[in-house]
């Protein structure tokens, strides 16, 4: 399996820091048979020359506009199977991947499969670029909402479902799963992807000896021992709108629909209090929540 496997990244971006992606696209260049930039409107006439100068195993995609996070990522994923990989990794692209960060994906997914388990994805280890702190893996055990922090490189977690960033997805998955639901643009897509494939037996899992680096936000908000990642008004209109989609969505189950409106509200008061333009974020979220109740989906219109 490890050695036949043929594997793409796909890296959407927008409006991007090119002095990262410097660096980044080359340790892909390394580690990957291909990689595919999708970018989503960036509207820079320089960008695919400066990317696919780095190496030829880029190629780069211009969106004339946003398209949302789904639908980039599906232009990446069809058009590397079309070239014939076995898998596809997507990442942000804030991201930066550890030196055998696709071997060990790889060489983990062919272990759970020798072992007779389906599986639907697999991630790393994530830690924030900002603070060096380590994200757990999230999982739930009889309904309960369990944070798990790896402790050895060996450790392979089932997880419900797996940040999209860094996460490896066969062709034969993507088959029977389906792509990335574009209407949702923007938060929960890859939650929806995973739960889907929960609908065919497919499970996730996080994989410790796989580590990658992630920006979880441009601007932190220290609240005692909590680090609040602080986002913009649209991105928390995604946040309210989509979250209230997937408490109709049949492959969620309960117990993880009432954890997440937990989770939706106190996101909602904290963002309302904390996250400046606090009235801005308050319109944004509420309209989120309205859109989300009377089945809007698509980019913001703003009506």
């Amino acid at each position: 399996m490890s050695a036949a496997a043929r594997v793409s990244a796909i890296v959407v971006t927008y409006h991007p820091d090119l002095v990262h992606l410097s660096t980044f696209i080359p340790e892909l260049c390394v580690q990957f048979e291909m990689v595919v930039i999708v970018d989503n409107g960036t509207g820079n006439a320089d960008f695919k020359q400066q990317m696919t100068a780095i190496n030829n195993k880029v190629e780069v995609v211009l969106n004339g506009e946003n398209l949302g996070i789904g639908a980039a990522q599906n232009i990446g994923i069809n058009k590397s199977l079309i070239k014939g990989v076995t898998h596809v990794v997507v990442f942000d692209q804030d991201s930066m991947v550890s030196p055998g960060f696709r071997k060990s994906l790889i060489e983990a997914e062919r272990a759970l499969k020798q072992n007779g388990v389906a599986v639907a994805a697999l991630g790393p280890r994530l830690i924030d670029q900002t603070t060096g702190n380590i994200i757990p893996f999230v999982t739930f055990v009889h309904g309960l909402k369990r944070r798990f922090t790896v402790s050895r490189a060996d450790q392979i977690v089932e997880c419900f479902s797996l940040l999209s960033s860094g996460t490896l997805m066969s062709r034969e998955c993507l088959e029977i799963v389906g792509l990335m639901r574009e209407d949702l643009f923007l938060e929960y897509v890859d939650v929806e992807w995973g739960a889907r494939a929960r609908l065919h037996g497919l499970k996730s899992y996080g994989v410790a000896a796989a580590t990658l680096y992630h920006n979880l936000g441009d601007q932190r908000l220290k609240i005692g021992p909590l680090i609040v990642p602080l986002h913009s008004p649209l991105r928390h209109y995604y946040t309210m709108r989509n979250a209230v989609a997937m408490q109709k969505h049949p492959a969620f189950p309960l117990y993880w629909k009432l954890h997440d409106i937990v989770r939706t509200v106190r996101g909602f008061i904290l963002f309302a209090c904390v996250n400046p333009p606090r009235l801005k974020q308050l319109k944004f979220m509420l309209l989120g929540l309205y859109h989300g109740f009377i089945g809007k989906s698509g980019p913001f219109s703003g009506k």
